[in-house]
């Protein structure tokens, strides 16, 4: 590093807090569990911080296509949209997962259509869009080459749906997606 961005850093004394959201705060969205985290920080400045990230993934995503590195852009998509559905950002996952889409779509990427389309699934999910989201988990499981990363939250939103609507095969859905995911070590 050189001096003068040293220096720069110095100046701002920019320091890296790295941190886990605990399970009992798992359901909440992201900037109400970092106020929780970190209450020295007001919630305005933490999500002044959010929002700079976003910034940075977006020139990734933009950075990444004009340099033709066309699996990481489509990975980076459907991270973004993922995690817009995670912090229930849901107008913002809308248009972020038609774009990890689209992105896959246009570089002809089956295995980042999939998982973009089992993101979808959970984004219809959290609305309240059943048909929306069997119609999506469904396109997902009907490959059964798919990823487990794709196949795993196709599986447990059609369990979701399905149990809701009272159907019997909800249990086997939900039992499948666990089976899939105990291995990965990873919370699905």
């Amino acid at each position: 590093m050189n001096q003068t961005a040293q220096h720069a850093i110095d100046e701002t004394e920019i320091e890296l807090i790295e941190a886990t959201v605990p399970e009992h705060l798992a359901g909440k969205r992201f900037d109400q569990a970092l106020a929780e985290m970190f209450p020295a920080f007001s919630r305005s400045r933490l999500t002044e911080w959010i929002k700079a990230g976003d910034a940075l993934l977006a020139d990734a995503i933009r950075l990444g296509i004009a340099i033709g590195a066309d699996e990481q852009v489509c990975r980076a998509a459907v991270n973004v949209a993922w995690t817009a559905v995670d912090w229930h950002r849901l107008e913002r996952a809308e248009v972020d997962c038609a774009t990890a889409l689209a992105l896959a779509d246009e570089r002809e990427n089956r295995a980042f259509r999939l998982y973009a389309l089992a993101t979808r699934a959970r984004l219809h999910v959290a609305l309240g869009r059943w048909d929306a989201a069997v119609a999506d988990a469904e396109e997902v499981l009907a490959q059964a080459e798919g990823p487990a990363v794709a196949r795993i939250p196709a599986l447990t939103c059609l369990g979701l749906v399905t149990g809701r609507r009272g159907e019997a095969r909800a249990e086997g859905l939900l039992a499948e997606a666990a089976d899939m995911a105990r291995p990965t070590g990873e919370l699905q």
